[in-house]
């Protein structure tokens, strides 16, 4: 698939008198375009976390509350007394 900055890129490239010159001239913009990527999946992690926070419950527990136990280092299927 094909995306609108690959068809940029390949117009600059077919123009450039040399590679030196579009090499100079693409690190930027690359730069700047990882800088907008990073800034967008930053808005969007808080945006997410919004919407996660406006769903979910803050769960209190009190000493003496009874609950299940992960224990990783026990096998599936084998039990162990304690």
């Amino acid at each position: 698939m094909r995306l609108e900055i690959d068809v940029n890129l390949l117009q600059e490239i077919e123009k450039a008198p040399d590679m030196q010159v579009y090499m100079t001239n693409l690190v930027p913009k690359l730069k700047l375009t990882h800088d907008m990527i990073q800034q967008n999946l930053q808005d969007k992690n808080v945006v997410a976390k919004q919407y996660y926070d406006k769903w979910s419950e803050v769960i209190s527990l009190q000493i003496g509350d009874k609950m299940l136990l992960h224990d990783p280092t026990t096998k599936i299927g084998v039990f162990q007394a304690k």
